[in-house]
């Protein structure tokens, strides 16, 4: 069986490209570059990623690379708005 790129980001951070929510509330995801390096992003409830390269030289994005940027804003900033809500 043929392994893809998406079968091996799945294997090395089976969360890559999800919302996820710390005990503390702050928002992050794993998302993978064109070139297979494992991004770390936050989200700060300001319409924006905060995006550490601390650990990189360069990022290497792509247009679905963007495009699953934009929609984790919009997944975190929906879930900040309905917390700020209740």
């Amino acid at each position: 069986m043929k392994k893809t790129n998406e079968d091996l980001k799945e294997f090395l951070v089976p969360d890559n490209g999800k919302l996820i929510i710390s005990e503390d509330g702050t928002m992050t995801s794993i998302i993978f570059d064109a070139e297979l390096d494992h991004i770390h992003c936050t989200f700060n409830y300001d319409g924006c990623i905060q995006i550490d390269t601390e650990n990189l030289t360069y990022v290497c994005l792509t247009i679905d690379n963007l495009q699953q940027m934009i929609k984790l804003i919009r997944e975190a900033e929906k879930i900040y708005e309905s917390a700020e809500n209740k």
